[in-house]
């Protein structure tokens, strides 16, 4: 295997009034032609690697497909329920009831023949191109937490960036040279500070701070890390779009179950996705029902 390990990151529900927000992550070895092709071709068993809201038009199947067998490439087996996928169980799960012990079946809509298909040509390509996809994870931050850290930092971006801070601290390699690409948070484009943070003994070089594109390399020793902030960036990298993938995956689940719990109250509720026009109308839609009003501060996200 050549090439350095490139680590992707890229979040769903940052906007959103209900559900989680979700970082995705992936770390992948290997030379950068040869990680392309092994993603961003397209064929009839694996749908191309792009852009989680390209692939997610009007069907969860090709979506979930993708997500399922890089996790399936990961994990050795294809995982059945949505507690396997995460891996591990998000903080404060039993604040959140609606979401229950995530032990949703899956796959939701693609054909389970066909996901142990993708995951099978997803193996063979990688091996193919000499690249290991080693690590992909998708980490829900719940609804409570998200407020009481938003009531600390008085910042959405903030919020977020302590999600990626615990990624960072979980998957990059002791010791390696590598490259970490990231979509862009909001408007924020300059990130110096947060890596010394990060980095707090390593020398960081800002390389340049633009309106689409932030760049930084950190060194320590004969160790160089370099940081890319883009702006759409699951459009340019590989990496960013399959972590958009398994983001926007888990979010998509997660709200299946949001929607069951929550529509067994209240029959007849048209389920939301939580963004904040609809979400406007399922909570007027909600109004009175006891267990909804007693959780308003763990079920709405502050703004």
């Amino acid at each position: 295997m050549s090439g350095q390990f490139r680590l992707g990151l890229d979040e769903a529900g940052y906007g959103p009034r209900l559900g989680p927000l979700v970082v995705g992550c992936v770390r992948i070895r290997g030379t950068r032609a040869g990680i392309r092709e092994v993603f961003a071709r397209q064929s009839r068993v694996l749908p191309k690697v792009q852009d989680s809201k390209k692939l997610y038009a009007g069907t969860l199947a090709p979506l979930e497909t993708v997500a399922l067998a890089a996790r399936s490439v990961v994990m050795g087996k294809r995982p059945r329920t949505l507690a396997e996928f995460l891996g591990r169980v998000p903080d404060r799960l039993s604040e959140h009831p609606w979401y229950g012990r995530l032990e949703l079946p899956l796959p939701l809509a693609a054909e389970p023949g066909r996901v142990d298909g993708a995951a099978d040509l997803l193996r063979r390509r990688l091996e193919r191109h000499g690249a290991v996809l080693d690590m992909c994870e998708a980490r829900p931050m719940l609804e409570g937490e998200f407020n009481e850290r938003l009531l600390i930092s008085g910042n959405k971006a903030h919020v977020e960036l302590g999600v990626l801070e615990a990624l960072l601290h979980d998957h990059l390699p002791a010791g390696e040279s590598g490259e970490v690409l990231c979509d862009r948070l909001g408007g924020r484009k300059m990130y110096g500070d947060w890596l010394l943070g990060q980095l707090p003994f390593w020398q960081i070089e800002v390389e340049e701070e633009r309106q689409r594109r932030s760049a930084y390399t950190a060194r320590q020793g004969e160790t160089e890390l370099r940081f890319r902030f883009l702006v759409e960036g699951e459009d340019h990298e590989v990496e960013i779009a399959l972590a958009s993938c398994l983001a926007k995956y888990v979010r998509e689940v997660m709200m299946a179950l949001f929607n069951r719990y929550w529509g067994k109250r209240r029959n007849h509720i048209t389920p939301t996705a939580g963004y904040w026009q609809d979400a406007g109308r399922w909570l007027e839609a909600m109004a009175g029902d006891a267990a909804f009003e007693a959780s308003k501060d763990r079920l709405i996200r502050r703004r």
